[in-house]
């Protein structure tokens, strides 16, 4: 069953045992999740991610600067994530490090990378420097308030 499964979603609740490989995942939710294992939810997305194309993410421990960067290179397929972004500092480089990390997936302006930023302070500062980073339009901002 995990093997095909297509679709996974793990609301508000504390992950306390490994889930198994879920390699045909094109949609995972996993908004308020806990876990106690740090990096555990960043390598699962990691491990099944080849064919991820939608990614609701709000976890803790919250995924740093390096892994956000690894979740996009290991989910090629990416087009719409949903994130907090949390305890990661933007600056103008780490954004042009992830529209390069786009174009290399095959991200386009005609399929862009649908990013929605739940914090504000962090959607603003985003906003400000995709502006300035060229071949912004691979990524279409939007803020998902709170």
């Amino acid at each position: 069953m995990w093997v095909a499964l297509k679709s996974l979603s793990l609301i508000r609740c504390e992950l306390s045992n490994e889930l198994p490989d879920c390699p045909e995942l094109t949609y995972l939710d996993i908004e308020s999740l806990n876990c106690r294992t740090e990096g555990y939810i960043l390598g699962f997305i990691l491990k099944n991610g080849e064919n991820l194309t939608t990614l609701y993410e709000s976890c803790y421990p919250p995924i740093n600067a390096d892994g956000f960067l690894q979740l996009l290179r290991g989910c090629p397929k990416l087009r719409y994530f949903y994130t907090p972004m949390d305890y990661i500092k933007l600056y103008s480089t780490y954004v042009s490090a992830i529209v390069e990390i786009l174009e290399a997936n095959g991200v386009t302006r005609e399929d862009p990378l649908e990013l929605v930023i739940s914090r504000r302070i962090k959607w603003k500062w985003f906003r400000r420097l995709l502006l300035r980073t060229p071949n912004s339009e691979l990524i279409e901002l939007y803020e998902g308030g709170n």
